[in-house]
């Protein structure tokens, strides 16, 4: 799976989108607070491991959208008038480019008294990385804390290499290990959040099943009723590993795929609720019978 580096890689429009997103987002977590000056396009550069080229043309586009404002000689700051303003408790999906945000889903999850959140994915760092922004808020005082956080992670077995990310010469494990090593450290996340909430939250609880196959596709099911579904876009390219040569490579764009969004309604027959059940049906069963 993809680091922080690898997610906005250059490879043109598409790279760019990427980061454009990636910004989006930690816009929208509150990383960079309305106003706030972003770095310089060489520190983001060099943080995600992209051009400098790729740098402008997202946030060229995050300026037209109203995200990001720029003068000459003064930077590049987050826009006062943000496009998107506060989320909706009531969760309505919040969608940039017909694209559904997890970010801002979550943090309406976390304004109920009870949290339930499921997920299937290949390293579960998406949601980590929102969990830990809901965590600080609740453990500064930002936010309410509610009574009872479940989560349960359905991730990837560890006993055999998963047929991405890994390298293309089936000799070499580098690339499946590192992938190891990283769901186990957002896993570790997940739980080291939570816990930490045990003072402020009276119940809370982290399960995490390991499944016997690569999962195809991302799934977020919050409060049990709405659904978020992505599918994952395999793609091959040299990942950097040490001071050696890019290894020849098969991965997915973790945070490039795009995520729908489905909730479950009054109207069972309505294609959301349909799909939304059937979605959430699917995580039940492979919870119980595959593990």
């Amino acid at each position: 799976m993809e680091t922080s580096a690898d997610k906005a890689r250059d490879g043109g429009a598409g790279s760019a989108r990427t980061l454009e997103n990636l910004l989006r987002n930690q816009i929208l977590r509150g990383d960079y607070p309305s106003g706030a000056m972003l770095p310089t396009q060489r520190t983001l550069a060099d943080l995600f491991g992209v051009s400098r080229d790729t740098v402008q043309r997202a946030q060229r586009q995050l300026i037209e959208d109203g995200w990001l404002e720029s003068r000459q000689g003064s930077g590049t700051w987050v826009s006062a008038r943000l496009p998107l303003h506060d989320v909706p408790a009531s969760q309505e999906s919040v969608t940039v480019h017909g694209q559904a945000l997890l970010g801002p889903m979550v943090q309406a999850a976390f304004t109920k008294p009870e949290v339930n959140l499921d997920a299937f994915s290949l390293t579960c760092e998406s949601l980590a990385s929102e969990i830990r922004t809901q965590a600080e808020r609740i453990k500064k005082g930002r936010q309410a804390p509610p009574q009872r956080i479940q989560v349960r992670l359905m991730l990837p077995s560890y006993d055999e290499p998963p047929l991405y990310p890994r390298a293309t010469n089936p000799d070499d494990r580098r690339i499946s290990d590192r992938w190891e090593t990283m769901a186990r450290v957002h896993t570790d996340s997940v739980r080291r959040w939570l816990t930490d909430l045990s003072d402020k939250v009276p119940e809370v609880e982290v399960e995490v099943h390991h499944v016997p196959w690569t999962p195809q596709f991302k799934l977020y099911i919050l409060n049990e009723t709405d659904v978020l579904f992505g599918l994952y876009e395999v793609h091959r390219y040299g990942i950097s590993v040490g001071e050696g040569p890019k290894v020849d490579s098969l991965d997915v764009l973790g945070l490039a795929a795009t995520m729908l969004h489905f909730r479950e309604s009054r109207d069972p027959e309505s294609r959301d609720s349909l799909m939304a059940t059937s979605l959430k049906d699917w995580f039940e069963s492979g919870w119980e019978h595959l593990r």
